[in-house]
């Protein structure tokens, strides 16, 4: 954050529901001699430091695809199987050629995306997920620490709990009830929370009902017509080829980051309003 200090972080690891057993493992001394055997050290040149113009040192290192030994079989694990392969993988090649990839690159530089081997941008974006990406349009109220969870359904313990809490703090949801953090976000409620969270949650909520003119515009949901109608007006989201807008669907990453790239200047340009 801007105060230097980190106040959340994001590990990208699935929910773990059993544990292998402690009981029978190898000693840790025979584990570093089979260590030993499956790395052998290779010549390799490292640049140290920010200096470009340094000379390359040549140093002995190890592979770190295999840089963890089974504890009961003491085999290494497959490069492929390796936590290091989804880090060590780069988005461009997801990305080469995707509608959505100037925007997605974007994203990937803040962190906020599944690592490389994990992430497909064509694929449905969680309500959790959602809530994490909008940290990044604003920050006008960013918890400190974790607070009383401002939904049922999701626990002080949560790993989002603070962008929640954030989303709430500044009014991008309604706390209270349940938030489904698991279920998709589709694209009516994204609309509510890009429009809420540029500032313009008044001008949605007021009771003159907004024009929509999209083909299905009887499928937005009671309450979110003005929402959606503001991010038409300001091209955050947009129409099918045929005219539709599709509240109900499921929001991808590309289009999440698309809308998430597209508000930006208007968050600029709301906050030079409100000065």
């Amino acid at each position: 954050r801007r105060h230097g200090q980190v106040v959340y972080f994001y590990e990208a690891a699935s929910p773990v529901s059993s544990f292998a057993s402690m009981e029978g493992i190898l000693p840790a001394s025979q584990a570093a001699e089979l260590f030993k055997e499956i790395q052998p050290f290779q010549l390799t040149y490292v640049r140290y430091g920010e200096d470009t113009t340094a000379q390359p040192k040549l140093v002995y290192g190890i592979d770190i695809k295999k840089n963890s030994i089974e504890a009961h079989s003491g085999t290494v694990f497959a490069p492929e199987a390796s936590l290091w392969s989804f880090i060590l993988e780069s988005y461009d090649e997801k990305l080469q050629d995707h509608w959505g990839q100037a925007p997605l690159n974007l994203l990937s530089e803040t962190g906020r995306l599944p690592f490389p081997g994990l992430f497909d941008p064509n694929g449905t974006v969680k309500r959790r997920d959602g809530l994490r990406i909008m940290e990044l349009v604003t920050a006008k109220v960013h918890p400190e620490q974790k607070d009383t969870s401002p939904f049922s359904d999701v626990p002080e313990t949560d790993r989002d709990i603070l962008p929640v809490i954030h989303a709430a703090k500044n009014d991008i949801l309604e706390p209270g009830g349940t938030l489904r953090p698991n279920d998709p976000l589709t694209r009516e409620d994204l609309a509510v929370w890009i429009i809420n969270a540029i500032g313009y949650k008044e001008v949605a909520e007021s009771p003159v009902s907004m024009e929509v003119q999209s083909k299905d515009a009887s499928k937005i949901s009671k309450g979110k017509r003005n929402h959606v109608a503001l991010a038409r007006a300001f091209k955050l989201l947009t129409d099918d080829r045929e005219g539709n807008f599709r509240p109900q669907d499921p929001v991808n990453w590309g289009q999440l980051a698309a809308a998430i790239t597209r508000a930006f200047p208007k968050l600029e340009i709301n906050t030079k309003i409100l000065d």
